[in-house]
């Protein structure tokens, strides 16, 4: 089986993405699903999403300003954020999808408040650890099954969603129950 320690993570990231994700640890967040799926397959990422705890958003507002983005509130309580990067920016930089969690949540693994649809989906990072956010126990996966996934362009289907299920198939993986 493989297995992965935060530098082999760091060195899949598109060099264009890592400051941006500093400033995602440095505030406590965790990046999930797609983007470490097509980092790790060495695919180009659509979208970076980010699990994140209340108290350390008002600092990753301001230091995303600074990294040329746009703050939009997605929903009307204010838990889900997109940043999108400024039309005035040269650079390829990625919109990045921010879930806001209590901060009663400390001491967590953070990850989406949804249920997983696929195994090679189920990966989260801290900046330090690489975890499954959903309930191992319940899938019977590992965070090596899921790299081995990955790397092989398989994954097991967990709950039903056609239109995601067509887009990793485009990709090139093969679905299976």
């Amino acid at each position: 089986m493989l297995t992965m320690d935060c530098t082999d993570i760091f060195s899949h990231f598109r060099d264009e993405d890592k400051l941006v994700l500093l400033l995602i640890f440095k505030c406590d967040g965790s990046i999930f699903g797609g983007y470490l799926r097509d980092s790790i397959a060495g695919e180009t990422p659509s979208d970076i999403d980010v699990a994140m705890l209340e108290k350390m958003f008002g600092y990753f507002i301001v230091g995303m300003t600074k990294l040329g983005y746009t703050a939009i509130p997605t929903t009307d309580n204010g838990e889900h954020w997109l940043f999108e990067p400024n039309k005035l920016s040269s650079e390829q930089k990625i919109k990045v999808e921010v879930i806001l969690y209590p901060d009663t949540d400390i001491g967590l693994l953070l990850g989406p408040t949804c249920d997983p649809d696929f195994t090679v989906n189920t990966l989260a990072f801290d900046g330090r650890e690489l975890y499954l956010w959903c309930d191992n126990d319940e899938f019977s996966i590992t965070v090596s099954s899921v790299i081995e996934d990955i790397k092989n362009k398989e994954s097991r289907r967990l709950i039903a969603d056609e239109e995601r299920e067509t887009k990793l198939i485009r990709r090139g993986y093969l679905i299976y129950n």
